[in-house]
């Protein structure tokens, strides 16, 4: 944990020296709530209030670019988390650091904003079949970390104070048993305060993000998945996509893809089977609703498996996710495929535009 927290501290100070020539914010944030037992086999967690103090440095989006005019100028940059988990004996403590983006929902003095940020984070105690066995909801030390929230906020010169209601999610994705996640709902206080006045500066927009262009792309993915019964040798999962990607306009898109997945973990559900290759292929058709901030795509897709010979979770799954664009062919992803809210695994993903129309 301690050179989890270096880290977090170093992405913060490098962040500071980009801000320097920007407009940009420092803000302290103090935060209470609670853990929330989700699942009825986690009753026995919530043992305390969980009270969490975050450090934040955020860049006002002022550079003229197409998607910080359109969302009302938002405030994007580090969010560095500090909490207590509910339960000091079995799960101890939590530290996260999260890029993130605040979208104000109106122009004025006193306005609503909504908050999503994505990241690392570190939980101290985690299950031990020998010394901690009753933590039943995590199972590795270092997981992702998802936050969403509302906030009333105030502008005040320079000062801005915030008031709202957020949930933390830590998960791993189901790479490391047990993975029922920390569900952290809690009510936050803070303030802001903004440094520099920087002037709007003109901004090319992407070329990918141009309306009514067609990509074609493939996509390769690894990922590693854990299984029940514990301590089991942990799975590979490999798929290779095709899909098309359909521009609308300068910030939204829709992919159409066909998508073949070797799930190596679903021959560990049948233990008195021989499970051949073939049985293992799945074939699933996918869509997705693409949001783009300039070289950055969030998404959200709903897929159905046409081939699931084995059909463990279902035939339907849904992704969550993130790419980030290097130039117009190379693509990095990153998402999160669950079954109706149960993780299935984490994707780590390149993709390759090889054709444009």
């Amino acid at each position: 944990m301690k050179n989890f927290y270096i880290l977090c501290m170093l992405m913060l100070l490098s962040f500071t020296g980009i801000a320097q020539k920007k407009n940009y914010a420092l803000s302290i944030h103090g935060a209470g709530g609670f853990l929330l037992a989700h699942r009825s086999v986690m009753a026995h967690l919530p043992q305390q209030h969980t009270g969490a103090l975050n450090f934040r440095l955020s860049f006002l989006g002022k550079d003229g670019k197409y998607w910080q005019q359109l969302m009302n100028q938002p405030t994007y940059g580090l969010d560095v988390h500090f909490t207590s988990l509910g339960n000091k004996n079995l799960l101890g403590k939590g530290i996260a650091g999260l890029y993130f983006v605040d979208v104000p929902l109106s122009k004025s003095l006193f306005y609503p904003s909504v908050y999503g940020g994505a990241g690392l984070a570190w939980v101290e105690k985690i299950y031990d079949v020998q010394h901690n066995p009753k933590n039943n909801a995590i199972g590795s030390h270092l997981n992702l970390a998802v936050r969403l929230g509302l906030n009333m906020n105030y502008e005040w010169e320079q000062t801005h104070l915030h008031f709202g209601f957020h949930v933390m999610h830590f998960s791993n994705g189901a790479s490391k048993m047990p993975n029922l996640g920390v569900n952290l709902p809690y009510v936050q206080l803070g303030v802001s305060q903004f440094i520099g006045d920087a002037e709007t500066e003109e901004y090319a927009t992407f070329k990918a993000l141009r309306k009514d262009v067609t990509h074609w792309r493939i996509l390769g993915v690894y990922s590693r998945k854990d299984v029940y019964p514990l301590l089991q040798k942990v799975s590979s999962v490999y798929s290779l996509s095709a899909i098309r990607t359909k521009y609308k306009s300068k910030y939204w898109s829709y992919d159409l893809g066909v998508e073949f997945i070797a799930n190596q973990a679903q021959a560990k559900m049948f233990p008195n089977r021989v499970i051949k290759q073939g049985e293992l292929l799945q074939v699933g058709l996918y869509t997705a609703y693409v949001l783009s901030f300039d070289r950055l795509d969030l998404f959200a897709g709903l897929g159905g498996y046409v081939k699931n010979d084995l059909n463990i979770a279902g035939w339907l799954y849904q992704k969550v996710g993130a790419r980030y664009h290097f130039n117009d062919k190379w693509a990095v992803q990153f998402a999160i495929k669950a079954n109706f809210g149960k993780a299935d695994y984490l994707e780590y993903g390149i993709n390759y535009t090889f054709h444009e129309k």
